[in-house]
């Protein structure tokens, strides 16, 4: 009896060894599976990780470069109204024969057969030699004007009425007429770009 405890002590020995080597492998097998698992999930989050930083840091700079455009954009707009700014204040400015002269270009080919009414400013009434000219350029387009300096809402320049049509030449009206024309050819001259 002994002998045959002492047997299958010993077989159940032996199993119980077979059965912890082949747990001990399996259980091997499984931590080797499981580790190469987790490091190809830990690649990919790395990849996962790399994407996004470098998402974020185009992004950031598409931002920063956004920023700096809008800063460029809005120093040369700043530029631009300076300039025209400028303009404006130069051409209210001029006086004497230069004033004369810009006021009979702008009479000489507004000058027509009727009868009109020429509206100079209260402060600044012609010169004799515009007076003349003025003379000269309606007689040419035989025209018979009467001057007046009743109106307060010109400054410079003239308001010229035929009938019932106004047309106002004086600078602002003109400047305001022609500004984004002004402040494209400011832009090409000062920045070399058609804005």
């Amino acid at each position: 009896m002994k002998k045959i405890t002492d047997n299958i002590m010993l077989e159940a020995s032996a199993a119980a060894e077979q059965l912890a080597a082949e747990a001990e492998y399996e259980a091997d097998k499984l931590l080797a599976e499981a580790e190469r698992e987790c490091k190809r999930i830990e690649a990919e989050e790395q990849k996962h990780c790399e994407a996004e930083v470098q998402r974020l840091i185009k992004r950031s700079e598409s931002a920063r470069a956004s920023r700096q455009r809008t800063r460029l954009l809005g120093v040369k707009q700043d530029i631009l109204k300076e300039a025209v700014d400028a303009a404006y204040k130069s051409i209210t400015s001029v006086s004497g024969k230069e004033y004369d002269e810009i006021l009979k270009g702008l009479l000489k080919p507004r000058l027509h057969s009727g009868e009109c009414v020429i509206y100079f400013p209260q402060s600044k009434e012609p010169s004799k030699q515009l007076s003349a000219t003025i003379k000269e350029l309606a007689a040419k387009a035989g025209c018979k004007y009467t001057l007046s300096y009743e109106r307060e809402d010109i400054e410079d320049g003239f308001v010229l009425v035929y009938g019932g049509i106004e047309e106002n030449c004086s600078f602002a009206s003109l400047f305001n007429e022609r500004r984004s024309e002004i402040t494209d050819y400011a832009a090409q001259l000062l920045l070399g770009t058609e804005e």
